[in-house]
């Protein structure tokens, strides 16, 4: 079962793979790909994600609190690849498009060590999934639904 918080991450990576590899086409098509659709759909995501609280009745450790700061660090990094990505097929710089794959390359890392992290946490604690213990107001909740 993929969790719901996962699926925008799911939708923008499937996105980015349409568009290259197997399926790279030219510069034209993948950067009109990540200003128009990529980009603000990770920006809106990484926002989400950066105002997820815990409600009052889950216990907050630090194994918790890192838990939540290692996945909002990978989705930060990863947004920071698609921006530079961009600006090098705009400026036709290799070397912003090899930082950027260096950063995409750290953000997979600290996706694989909070995932890590969750099954530790949750094969101690028994863990709900992240999408049952977060709590945002309906407004905001409904907002990130109507724009994503």
């Amino acid at each position: 079962m993929r969790s719901l918080i996962s699926v925008p991450e799911e939708e923008v990576m499937t996105l980015f793979e349409s568009v290259t590899g197997d399926n790279y086409q030219n510069d034209n098509i993948l950067y009109d790909t990540l200003t128009q659709e990529i980009i603000p759909k990770y920006r809106r995501y990484s926002g989400f994600i950066s105002l997820i609280a815990y409600p009052a009745d889950t216990i907050k450790t630090e194994k918790v609190e890192s838990l939540h700061d290692t996945y909002n660090i990978a989705v930060l990094d990863k947004l920071n690849f698609f921006l530079l990505l961009r600006d090098s097929i705009k400026e036709q710089d290799e070397e912003v498009k090899k930082q950027a794959y260096e950063i995409l390359k750290k953000s997979e890392e600290l996706m694989e060590k909070h995932d890590e992290l969750f099954k530790n946490l949750n094969d101690k604690y028994g863990l709900p999934e992240l999408d049952h213990i977060i709590y945002l107001n309906s407004e905001l909740s409904s907002s990130y639904s109507q724009n994503y």
